[in-house]
């Protein structure tokens, strides 16, 4: 998770083998991620005045997959 050009927060790589058959979904496991004490300290109030002033939060979250044993 980034915010503000910042990583906040990452999660563990799984190694995990989904079938998912053509034109349908495959629901998953929750992905947890840790937070560092300090990363939070240092933006958290960022956060919360973000929040306060516009109602929303702006983070980006980047995921990677991969089929067949490649990167897309």
């Amino acid at each position: 998770m980034i915010y503000a050009d910042k990583t906040i927060a990452s999660s563990q790589v799984k190694d995990v083998n989904l079938t998912v058959p053509k034109f349908s979904e495959v629901n998953l496991d929750p992905i947890k991620i840790k937070l560092g004490f300090l990363s939070l300290a240092t933006t958290v109030p960022a956060l919360v005045k973000e929040s306060r002033e516009t109602g929303k939060l702006n983070l980006i979250v980047h995921t990677v997959t991969t089929i067949n044993d490649s990167f897309p």
